[in-house]
């Protein structure tokens, strides 16, 4: 195992929460293992309602869903909007 303490990967998840979204779950939980730093940023839900949490060496940063967008594009570009919003903000963090 290589280990990259100066290599830290990002990723950016639109719809589950992290760790119930298992595809994203087992990149991240393989990157880790392999030596790099990895944080995640994902929506709130499902029971996974915690701003931040630490598991298996993985970071994982929540945000609140926004209301889901019901009728036309406005209501799309408004829910878009709010996870870029959160994006941002969170990735600035990290």
């Amino acid at each position: 195992m290589t280990d990259h303490p100066d290599r830290h990967i990002l990723i950016v998840v639109e719809n589950l929460p992290v760790p119930l979204d298992r595809r994203v779950w087992l990149e991240a939980t393989t990157l880790q293992q392999a030596g790099y730093e990895v944080s995640v940023i994902c929506p709130m839900g499902r029971g996974w309602d915690q701003d931040y949490e630490q598991i298996d060496g993985v970071h994982i940063y929540r945000y609140p869903q926004p209301a889901e967008a019901h009728s036309g594009t406005l209501a799309y570009a408004h829910e878009y909007g709010h996870a870029l919003w959160h994006w941002f903000r969170l990735a600035r963090t990290i």
